[in-house]
C-alpha cells in the first residue's frame, strides 16, 4: 500500500482523503469552538483538515501531545 511505503519518508495520513508530508506543515490551527485541527502546508499554502479519528495520532507525530 502506498501509505505504508510513504510512512518511512515522513508522510502521515491525517484524513481519509489526505496524506501529508510532516516536513511540509507550516502551521497548525485548532478551530474554536469545535476543536478541529487544520494544517497549512508550506509549498502550496493549502489548508488540510485533520479528522477527529486521527487527531490524537497527528498531535503525537507533530510533538503536540
Amino acid at each position: 500500500m502506498l501509505e505504508r511505503r510513504l510512512a518511512s519518508e515522513g508522510f502521515l495520513r491525517v484524513h481519509r482523503s489526505f496524506l501529508v508530508n510532516i516536513d511540509d506543515v507550516r502551521d497548525i490551527e485548532v478551530l474554536k469552538p469545535s476543536g478541529l485541527i487544520q494544517l497549512t502546508l508550506e509549498r502550496t499554502g493549502a489548508c488540510v483538515p485533520v479528522s477527529r479519528r486521527r487527531a490524537a495520532g497527528v498531535k503525537r507525530q507533530l510533538g503536540l501531545a
